[in-house]
This record gives C-alpha cells, structure tokens and sequence, in this order.
C-alpha cells in the first residue's frame, strides 16, 4: 500500500505548495492513479487542497524545506 501523509510539494497554478498525502484512488482497469492531497501550510494560506491526477512532474516528495526548482 502507497504511504499515507507522506509530505510532498504540488506544483498548483505554478507555485510548489507543501502537502500531506490524504489517500490514493485508483479505478479498476484504468492503470491510473489519483490522490487527495491536504495543505501542510500555516493557517490563512489560499485554498489549493483537493483530488489531483498523480503527475510526478507536479507532486514530488518533499524531504526539506526548499521546493524543487
């Protein structure tokens, strides 16, 4: 089973945001896969948390504090 609440960055709208991996979907058949991903920011940060397409271009682990370039 993929890890749960495995600290990413998402790359939304071109900014890398910090995240929490909430849950991984997939559809039988499909091959793809989806996850719902929580904010890992301090209270008052734009509203970007949801159900993403998995892209490794755009959802990467994140082991620091400096985002990917």
């Amino acid at each position: 089973m993929p890890p749960r609440h495995a600290p990413v960055w998402a790359r939304i709208a071109g900014t890398w945001r910090r995240g929490l991996i909430a849950e991984w979907i997939t559809t039988p058949g499909s091959g793809a896969w989806e996850c719902v991903i929580t904010a890992d920011e301090p209270p008052g940060s734009s509203p970007w948390q949801g159900r993403y397409v998995y892209d490794p271009a755009a959802i990467r682990p994140r082991h620091g504090d400096v985002p990917p370039t």
